[in-house]
């Protein structure tokens, strides 16, 4: 966009959304500028995951669950009881720490963020969090919200180890098109998940976070897997149990994609007990109620898991039913 458009669109968007009718102000743009922070690298095993960087909180709540189950024996993950009830209960640890402190954390930077984040002795407190939970220690009962959303992803891999993952949203979206922009205004301001501490308490000009978290996978420094998911709050959740399974269980990228899943939010344990992969037995759902205290079944795979679209190496692709994933190899 030339400087003169780019002015143009501005003004429309205070057309649209400025006093009387809205609260947009001049000075809102006059201090925007485009974030391109290089990803957040966590190394696992003998591989490297790539995922997004602050201000988006999705990455960095992802790289907080991996750092508690790389130590789980990769045996677990061949267990289907014992593989979710270890899923639960570092879910319900993420989100205590992202309550606690993680959040605060991003909106304070600095070079050392993900250190302080990820310190022993942070790791330490909530390893014994995680620890409670999984034994039954801790009660996880409180209500949270279903909100669908509608995020789009695409993920690319080609044989010459060029690797392309996009996550893309506008929120449940306005229906509002910025006039010279062809973009539809957002309403993530309305997203509850990304205001965790509640509405109106950031600071004005800080930075909205978002769960969106495009990842890639590497091996040896080449691709392994370029995968990524739409699902609100549920990004980081599906990600986290699609990585966990295909890297650390050994499972297929179809296997893990089409896995049941689980997903803990403001206290309420979301499962679903049957897809084209599995079907969890009764035993399985009752140790996951003895731990969450009471549990909501979808008998079928459901968009409220999200939809994770992941391409691997030798052809290796999976679109995600549950949001009309598709997939497609070009020779």
């Amino acid at each position: 966009l030339s400087q003169q458009n780019l002015g143009q669109i501005y003004g429309n968007l205070l057309t649209d959304f400025a006093a009387p009718t809205g609260l947009f102000q001049a000075a809102d743009l006059e201090h925007q500028r485009i974030l391109t922070p290089p990803p957040l690298e966590y190394p696992l095993q003998n591989t490297r995951i790539f995922l997004n960087a602050p201000p988006s909180s999705g990455g960095v709540l992802i790289a907080f669950g991996l750092k508690i189950l790389e130590r789980v024996s990769g045996a677990i993950w061949q267990n289907p009881t014992e593989s979710f009830r270890h899923f639960l209960a570092v879910l319900a640890t993420t989100q205590k720490a992202r309550l606690e402190y993680i959040d605060d954390e991003l909106a304070q930077g600095g070079d050392d963020w993900l250190m302080r984040i990820l310190s022993p002795q942070k790791m330490a407190s909530y390893q014994e969090h995680f620890n409670d939970v999984l034994n039954g220690n801790l009660s996880l009962g409180l209500k949270a919200s279903e909100d669908l959303g509608h995020t789009t992803h695409i993920s690319v891999l080609d044989s010459n180890s060029m690797a392309c993952s996009i996550t893309t949203s506008n929120g449940e979206g306005c229906g509002h098109i910025v006039s010279g922009s062809g973009c539809m205004a957002n309403n993530f301001m309305g997203e509850e998940d990304l205001h965790p501490k509640g509405f109106h308490q950031l600071a004005a000009g800080s930075p909205l976070t978002s769960m969106m978290c495009p990842t890639i996978v590497t091996h040896n420094d080449k691709p392994l897997v370029a995968l990524g998911s739409g699902g609100s709050n549920r990004i980081r959740t599906a990600l986290l149990q699609v990585l966990v399974r295909h890297l650390l269980g050994g499972a297929s990228l179809e296997e893990a994609v089409n896995a049941p899943r689980i997903h803990f939010e403001g206290g309420e344990t979301t499962v679903e007990k049957r897809t084209a992969h599995a079907d969890l037995s009764n035993e399985t759902l009752a140790a996951l109620e003895e731990m969450a205290g009471e549990l909501k079944v979808f008998e079928k795979p459901n968009i409220f898991f999200g939809g994770v679209h992941a391409a691997g190496i030798n052809g290796e692709c999976v679109g995600d039913q549950r949001r009309g994933g598709i997939s497609t190899l070009v020779e």
